[in-house]
């Protein structure tokens, strides 16, 4: 990349970051932290990997974001706008491996590492629409270990409804990705399949390893330690294993899913 465009792409870059920080600030989609993580995320992206790149990350983070908006208010009227603002932690998680991709490929300029971008991206993408759409749709949903009957939207739980949810969201990046490229089917599949696969290892953490707490009011099963107004009990899972570390080591997974699927395909 010559030095005119790289300079030409960061005096893009920056302007658009900061916009579209600005704007999910204002719209409740992140919290002050999560606009500012988003900007240095963005930026990264977008300076570093060019348009190519920036399309995929915009598109997962506003059907992302609209999703959820739509899932909490048909959820939980009263509250939702407060609670499906993402900080900054749940964006680094979401979207750091991105960032850092981005800046990897700036460096090295291989294309291989853009398809490691998608393949993340893939895999954050697929959880989120699962998780929103069979939270927003609800069907039976079971635990992925035992198989036993949970809520919609319990971390470990899997749905036919949120499975779909989550190929589409795989679908989604997968196809996002090759719009300014040329189509490559084996490599297609390959970004679709990491990113279910990195969605089931998502599930399989939640449901064995993920901090869980009971709420001594509703005793629900929660992942928060305040809950109906009142502290929770800790139930079972390591201390640091929250659903953000859950999300980000699924993320990185979508990196490690696609070298070994494309080793082997």
């Amino acid at each position: 990349m010559g030095e005119e465009n790289t300079v030409t792409n960061f005096l893009i870059a920056i302007p658009l970051a900061i916009t579209i920080a600005f704007f999910s600030y204002q719209l409740k989609y992140l919290t002050l932290g999560g606009s500012i993580s988003q900007f240095i995320i963005a930026v990264a992206i977008f300076g570093a990997g060019s348009i190519k790149w920036s399309i995929p990350i915009l598109i997962f983070f506003f059907s992302s974001s609209i999703i959820t908006r739509i899932s909490y208010k048909e959820n939980n009227l009263k509250n939702y706008l407060h609670q499906v603002s993402r900080n900054h932690f749940q964006v680094l998680a979401n979207g750091g491996v991105s960032g850092l991709l981005a800046v990897i490929y700036f460096i090295h300029n291989n294309e291989t590492i853009y398809y490691l971008f998608l393949a993340s991206l893939s895999v954050v993408c697929s959880d989120t629409w699962s998780t929103e759409i069979g939270t927003l749709i609800k069907s039976n949903t079971y635990n992925i270990v035992n198989l036993q009957k949970v809520e919609p939207g319990y971390s470990g739980g899997i749905s036919l409804v949120g499975s779909l949810g989550g190929l589409l969201g795989a679908l989604a990046i997968a196809l996002s990705g090759f719009l300014l490229i040329d189509f490559n089917f084996n490599i297609f599949v390959i970004i679709i399949a990491s990113g279910i696969l990195g969605n089931l290892l998502d599930s399989l953490l939640g449901s064995v390893v993920q901090l869980k707490y009971t709420c001594s009011i509703c005793n629900k099963t929660v992942e928060t330690k305040i809950h109906c107004g009142s502290g929770t009990k800790y139930l079972r899972g390591l201390n640091w294993m929250n659903n953000d570390t859950v999300n980000f080591i699924a993320s990185i997974s979508g990196v490690f899913f696609f070298i070994i699927l494309n080793k082997i395909l």
